[in-house]
């Protein structure tokens, strides 16, 4: 809960806000909002090193066959422009 018009919290109060990337409402400032975007941050990684992967065991195919992996893989990562 803000304090109106300060942009401060009232002390103990939770602040949910829904985060598109997480798909979910939450508190960052709380264990379980830090911990939902810790896991978030962590998927995302592993998306990235499996692209990675992909490209680096890939660059022994034609670049033609690269660039659409790469397309896929930027979308399965949910990346918001």
């Amino acid at each position: 809960m803000l304090l109106s018009g300060s942009g401060r919290r009232w002390p103990g109060a939770s602040l949910l806000e829904y985060w598109p990337f997480l798909d979910a409402y939450c508190d960052l400032a709380s264990e379980d909002g830090m911990r939902l975007l810790d896991n978030h941050l962590h998927e995302v990684g592993q998306r990235i090193k499996r692209v990675r992967e992909m490209v680096c065991s890939a660059a022994k195919v034609s670049f033609v066959v690269i660039v659409p992996i790469l397309c896929l893989n930027i979308v399965l990562c949910d990346v918001n422009w």
